[in-house]
C-alpha cells in the first residue's frame, strides 16, 4: 500500500485485496462516483428533484456516450449534499456508461442553475432530443467499487493520514501562491 500510494500522485490507495488469475474487476456489485461543483447560485432543492428522476432503470441515450452498448441503466442512488462552498453529488450503481456522470452532472447544474427546468431533463429521458452539456472531468472521482464477497485488507491509519496531510500540506502552498497574485 505504501508503494502504491507513494508513486500515484492522483490516486489513494485505501485497501487491497488478493486475487486469483480468474478475477475480472468488471464485476463489481457496486460502483460510487462523486462529483463536486461550487454551491454559487445553485438552488439545491431543484438538484435533488431532478437527480431523483434518475433513480431507477431508464434508457439514459441523452446523458452518455453509448459506443454501441446498451443505454438502459438502472441507476441505485444519487444523493445531492451541500456546504458553504460546494455541492456534492455521489452516485451510485453497478455500471456506468460513457460520460454518463458527467452529463447527467450537467443536467443537475442547468437546472440547479435555473437554465433548464425539471421537464426538459423528463424530456430527454423520455427520448426527446435535448443535451445539457458535458460537466468538467476533473471535478468527478471514483470513491469505491464494491465486491461483496472479497475481503480487502487495509493499512494503517497511520500511513493514510500521513498521505492526506501532506495532500493539505500541498494544496495549501498553491493556495497561498494563487491568493499572492
Amino acid at each position: 500500500m505504501k508503494a502504491l500510494n507513494s508513486i500515484s500522485k492522483s490516486i489513494f490507495y485505501r485497501s487491497f485485496a488478493v486475487v486469483d488469475e480468474t478475477f475480472n474487476p468488471r464485476h463489481a456489485a457496486l460502483r460510487k462516483y462523486r462529483y463536486i461543483i461550487p454551491s454559487k447560485g445553485l438552488n439545491l432543492e431543484r438538484m435533488r428533484t431532478c437527480a431523483q428522476l434518475f433513480v431507477g432503470e431508464h434508457d439514459l441515450v441523452r446523458f452518455c456516450k453509448s459506443e454501441g452498448k446498451t443505454t438502459v441503466i438502472t441507476v441505485d442512488d444519487i444523493s445531492v449534499t451541500a456546504d458553504e462552498h460546494m455541492v456534492t453529488m455521489d452516485f451510485s450503481a453497478r455500471y456506468y456508461l460513457w460520460n454518463m456522470i458527467r452529463r447527467i452532472s450537467a443536467a443537475l447544474i442547468s437546472v440547479g442553475r435555473g437554465d433548464s427546468e425539471i421537464t426538459d431533463v423528463k424530456c430527454a429521458l423520455e427520448g426527446q432530443d435535448l443535451t445539457f452539456g458535458l460537466a468538467r472531468a476533473d471535478a468527478l472521482t471514483l470513491t469505491d467499487v464494491v465486491y461483496p464477497d472479497m475481503d480487502f485488507l487495509a493499512p494503517s491509519k497511520n500511513m493514510m493520514v500521513q498521505r492526506i496531510e501532506e495532500e493539505n500540506f500541498r494544496n495549501c502552498i498553491k493556495n497561498r501562491f494563487l491568493e499572492s497574485l
